[in-house]
């Protein structure tokens, strides 16, 4: 089974416990905000782990060193998708988001179709549910992902 397309969990480390980047973009099908993981087509010629800097770059701007890959996950209809784990390090000097101008003012890659945001991997399903209260859709993957680390952390049995 070949991916098609990638998932990226960005692990943000800034000196302070990780984060995991968070992008939203406004979905006109939806008609709203979408809270979602960096995400997109492999190009001809890369493999996951490249797809996976350059969306990552393309979204944020950021740069970083992959950690971890999934196996190929089936979506249906032909598709399948690889989720990539990659590790920003922002007290790196080549991970710090490189600037474009625009109108004459510095703004970050990506800035002009996404609105980026690190939050405490903790604090992951409690934001979540923040934003999903202010009339945010939340990306199905990344909400399961926040409970299942939630669940994680709980102690259900003795």
């Amino acid at each position: 089974l070949e991916p098609d397309a990638v998932v990226v969990l960005a692990r943000v480390f800034d000196g302070d416990e990780p984060k995991l980047l968070l992008l939203k973009q406004f979905r006109p099908e939806l008609e709203t905000v979408s809270v979602e993981l960096p995400m997109g087509r492999i190009a001809e010629g890369e493999n996951p782990q490249q797809a996976a800097l350059r969306v990552l770059y393309e979204t944020s701007g950021y740069m970083g060193t992959v950690s971890l890959m999934s196996p190929p996950a089936e979506l249906g209809e032909g598709h399948a998708v690889e989720y990539v784990s990659i590790d920003v390090d922002l007290m790196m000097p080549e991970a710090e988001q490189p600037l474009l101008e625009v109108a004459g003012l510095p703004v970050p890659i990506g800035a002009r179709e996404f609105e980026t945001e690190t939050v405490k991997l903790r604090k992951l399903l409690d934001r979540l549910q923040e934003l999903d209260f202010r009339g945010y859709s939340i990306f199905n993957g990344l909400y399961t992902l926040a409970v299942g680390m939630n669940f994680s952390q709980v102690q259900y049995w003795d």
